[in-house]
């Protein structure tokens, strides 16, 4: 359920129609994106069911579909605009479209991930030394890729992917010890975290993307930690339209930028207008690309 969600909350942040108050939650929506890839990965690995093998096939599945909206994005943009200008305004940390930073990001946490698969696989204690590989690798990642260009927010997310492969590793042992208190406890936390975020005009959403460097990458890894125990008691909707927008939730991401050109200044239209048309065309848009991907490169 959550991949059907999460892009439309990267929508109405993509919008900056509303206040700081909201706007500082697309950081924290990518941190449960980045999670929930760090969670998937180690799931595998621990079921032995990943290795170095599987690298150009993980990065396949991220490339291909962008494909057709680039092809798309650039053309209109051509059409209106010097090839100066669209040049200029492409090479930047993203794959041509806008947002794509997010790819470039989950790309370097792939390499980072199967370079661990790789190195441990050669010693007895492999699980631990892949944990303490990813560990290093991702902070110095973090505090170190400024000086390669990466931009703050393309970097202070990514101890959210710690947060996912380090909940795999616990989440068993932690009901084991712990038992139901445990679970509650944390509830009870990601209720006052989840509340703070919303309600609370100030330092837990401005250090975010503002704050201190290490504020930053803390809150990241947090905040899917203390969320994860609370989406657990929420109601899972699996109809057929939850399933389908979870079948496309990356191709939303992706075509969002198509979207926001067609349409222009946002401010011509009323907000609640504005964000239904990204809605409906983000949706009608990814379903299109999707299925075009499938009938040229037959991939899902």
């Amino acid at each position: 359920m959550l991949k059907a969600i999460l892009p439309y909350l990267i929508f109405i942040h993509h919008s900056h129609l509303f206040d700081s108050d909201f706007y500082y939650i697309g950081a924290f929506v990518v941190s449960l994106f980045f999670f929930i890839s760090g969670y998937g990965l180690e799931s595998k690995r621990r079921q032995s069911a990943i290795n170095y093998k599987n690298l150009p096939k993980a990065l396949k599945k991220l490339l291909v579909p962008l494909i057709i909206p680039i092809v798309i994005y650039l053309l209109i943009r051509l059409i209106r605009e010097p090839i100066e200008t669209v040049v200029e305004d492409i090479l930047k940390y993203q794959i041509i479209l806008p947002y794509t930073w997010f790819i470039v990001t989950l790309i370097i946490l792939y390499l980072i991930f199967y370079s661990g698969v790789v190195i441990s696989s050669k010693y007895k204690s492999k699980a631990f030394l892949f944990l303490c590989f990813v560990i290093v690798a991702v902070l110095c990642f973090n505090l170190f890729g400024k000086y390669a260009g990466v931009p703050s927010w393309g970097r202070n997310t990514t101890t959210a992917f710690l947060a996912g492969i380090i909940y795999k590793n616990i989440e068993n042992k932690m009901i084991g010890i712990f038992g139901a208190s445990t679970k509650f406890y944390m509830i009870i936390m990601s209720i006052v975290l989840v509340l703070a975020t919303i309600y609370i005009k100030g330092d837990i959403l401005n250090d975010f993307m503002e704050g201190n460097i290490l504020k930053r990458p803390i809150l990241a890894f947090l905040w899917p930690l203390l969320f994860m125990p609370l989406y657990t008691i929420i109601p899972v909707l699996n109809n057929s339209a939850i399933k389908y927008l979870s079948s496309i939730s990356y191709e939303l991401y992706i075509c969002q930028s198509i979207v926001y050109l067609l349409l222009g200044d946002k401010f011509q239209y009323p907000v609640w207008l504005y964000l239904l048309i990204v809605f409906i065309g983000c949706t009608i848009i990814a379903s299109l690309c999707k299925s075009l991907t499938y009938l040229v490169f037959k991939q899902k």
